[in-house]
């Protein structure tokens, strides 16, 4: 059951939502918005309405969408109760639409959202009802479910790698964080970890796109890409995805046997990997350190001793402190 907090964030989402599907946003709600959206719980509940609006588009011409379009009449959302200026016909059109298949999605048997998780160091492999295998990664958690017209899952975080039944007439959907990948039956990893969001194939072909709110400005970078195997991208933060040059990260799929291998890899993220089979926290204490690179081969039984393996490759030093807290530093500073 959702704490009243999350009910709470969730129902800010969906105003917001309509608010900015209406068309008619002053300066002083854009600001708002802008505020709210930059906590990372706010950006995630908006995120999955857009998505859910955008399995619309998959649904046109669809009986259920034309039974959705008569159950949600407009006049019935035009009101001020919202707390903002009146919508109109094609906002108020757009709020009972969403707001209708919200309650669909919620509530209705045929399309109930499953949740799996995994803790520190842990690994499980979900199969789906379409013979589609989900493999969860130490620390992840998704959210999976199935209609009609589509394969949907949101990692919420963690690392996950999809072995994708073929169904040409139902495309598979991942989201995670503002980025959407669609396959019709192929092998993928997806890994959300924090501020990096990043997309490895390894067998068929795999789209990415990255998805952004309408208040977001237009961007010359390359929003989408069409991945093959050996190909990865990545996107950091709130910057554009990019692909992985020399494919800096290790073979999709291939954590599943306890290896990590990294070649030519950004220390920043081999501690993010590190953390998900660490019981306390590895941090780098230097922003500087996040960029250097390095090549090594990691077990995930080894990553107690992981620390003192950096130590003797790189010119940093390794500070323990309690609570299982480590603190990663240039060699000769001294922790604050």
């Amino acid at each position: 059951m959702q704490s009243a907090r999350s009910e709470h964030m969730n129902h800010q989402a969906r105003e917001w939502f309509v608010t900015l599907q209406s068309g008619s946003v002053s300066a002083a709600q854009r600001e708002a918005f802008e505020r709210w959206y930059a906590v990372a719980e706010h950006a995630h509940a908006y995120q999955e309405y857009e998505l859910v609006w955008r399995s619309l588009g998959a649904m046109q011409g669809s009986p259920e969408l034309d039974a959705l379009r008569q159950s949600a009449a407009p006049r019935r959302w035009l009101s001020t109760s919202w707390g903002w200026p009146q919508l109109g016909f094609s906002g108020a059109l757009a709020a009972a639409l969403l707001m209708g298949l919200v309650f669909v999605f919620n509530y209705q048997p045929s399309i109930a959202v499953q949740e799996y998780t995994t803790a520190v160091a842990g690994q499980k492999t979900v199969t789906l009802v379409d013979g589609s295998e989900i493999t969860l990664g130490a620390k992840t958690h998704v959210k999976v479910w199935q209609t009609k017209q589509g394969r949907h899952v949101d990692l919420v975080q963690g690392l996950a790698f999809f072995s994708v039944a073929k169904d040409p007439e139902r495309p598979f959907y991942v989201a995670a964080s503002g980025v959407q990948v669609t396959v019709v039956g192929t092998q993928f990893d997806v890994s959300n970890q924090g501020p990096v969001v990043r997309v490895a194939v390894r067998e068929g072909q795999v789209n990415v796109e990255q998805i952004k709110h309408v208040l977001q400005s237009a961007s010359s970078g390359q929003a989408q890409f069409e991945l093959r195997p050996g190909q990865a991208v990545e996107r950091i933060g709130n910057g554009e995805l990019q692909a992985i040059a020399d494919s800096g990260v290790q073979v999709a799929g291939d954590w599943r046997n306890g290896q990590l291998l990294y070649r030519n890899a950004r220390l920043a993220d081999v501690i993010a990997d590190a953390n998900r089979y660490f019981d306390g926290e590895i941090v780098l204490g230097n922003l500087a350190l996040q960029s250097t690179r390095v090549t090594l081969a990691l077990r995930t039984d080894q990553i107690e001793v992981f620390p003192e393996l950096l130590n003797r490759t790189l010119p940093i030093d390794v500070h323990r402190e309690a609570g299982n807290r480590i603190v990663i530093l240039p060699a000769g500073n001294n922790p604050p």
